[in-house]
């Protein structure tokens, strides 16, 4: 239905009786009939304000069809500026319908790790995100492989990773900076680390870190290339 007051179309459960027009099946339904040719609330920008009273709110990024948290300066914003995540997806509720499926793995750890140019374990501490790529931030524990960038001849603590062929609403690799430390396994392309929707992301564990480092001791790949040549 249309909640004038928020300007915006919400959910409702509908009993079946006592109703009038203003009761639709679908969100598209009711913004059609109710705001005609002005502009949703959901299409509005992400607007912070000039004022410097701090406080979090969410906001509707309709390219990436997903609520997202922002600082809202407490002045000046518009519409699309909302107390919860939850609020934020009654009133532009495209996410409820989207079911993503698991990430996979374009192989298993071996192959993964002979495959590429580099395996470390890191923390994600930033993921930017562009229309179909973006860029990942981590900070580095441990580089069990690195055949092209000398992340341990340079001591480099931070690796920015880009991440390509990227599809937001239901992105691979899944990664939050609540997930812990992770083995990354990824390409170098023209001295830039690469991750793929198929890259090899997993939780880090002393059993995963072990086996790596007993691959690379074994020289695992060496023979695997010998026995595929």
């Amino acid at each position: 239905h249309f909640d004038a007051k928020q300007g915006s179309c919400l959910t409702f459960r509908y009993g079946g009786c006592g109703s009038n027009r203003n009761h639709f099946e679908t969100y598209e339904e009711c913004r059609a009939a109710c705001l005609g040719s002005a502009r949703p609330t959901c299409l509005l920008p992400m607007v912070q304000g000039p004022c410097q009273n701090w406080e979090p709110r969410w906001a509707y990024n309709h390219l990436l069809k997903q609520c997202h948290s922002f600082v809202y300066g407490g002045c000046e914003g518009n519409t699309n500026n909302f107390e919860s995540k939850e609020t934020c997806e009654d009133v532009c509720p495209f996410p409820k319908s989207l079911q993503c499926k698991a990430c996979r793995l374009k192989s298993k750890m071996v192959l993964s790790l002979c495959r590429s140019d580099f395996a470390i374990v890191g923390r994600l501490m930033e993921i930017v995100e562009d229309q179909d790529s973006g860029i990942a931030r981590f900070a580095l524990e441990d580089v069990l492989k690195d055949e092209k960038m000398g992340l341990k001849f340079f001591n480099i603590k931070y690796l920015e990773v880009t991440l390509t062929d990227m599809d937001w609403s239901c992105p691979c690799p899944n990664m939050t900076a609540e997930d812990g430390p992770l083995i990354i396994m990824g390409e170098v392309h023209d001295g830039m680390a690469t991750l793929d929707p198929s890259s090899y992301v997993r939780a880090a564990n002393d059993k995963r870190v072990k086996k790596i480092y007993e691959l690379m001791e074994k020289k695992t790949c060496d023979l695997l290339n010998r026995f595929q040549d």
